[in-house]
């Protein structure tokens, strides 16, 4: 879980447009990895908070590279896949 301050961050920045989040996951990951995430029937983000990962999807035209303190949104919850940058 995140500390305190990274939600009231969160609920700020969200809160502004109406939107409410919940954080329910803070996942290091090292070495080789990849992480696919399925559809969902919400939108759900992930926050880079160390390091870089890639991101692919099928409607994205290529990769994209995030770095710490990078926010990337699915706000319908596409799939894609995160995985160490190559």
């Amino acid at each position: 879980m995140l500390d305190q301050t990274a939600e009231k961050v969160f609920a700020s920045i969200l809160g502004t447009h109406q939107i409410a989040a919940r954080i329910t996951d803070n996942v290091v990951y090292c070495g080789e990895w990849i992480d696919r995430e399925p559809q969902m029937n919400r939108g759900i983000f992930h926050l880079i908070s160390a390091g870089s990962c890639r991101v692919e999807a099928q409607y994205l035209a290529e990769p994209v590279i995030l770095h710490t303190g990078d926010l990337i949104v699915f706000p319908r919850g596409a799939p894609h896949t995160l995985c160490q940058v190559l």
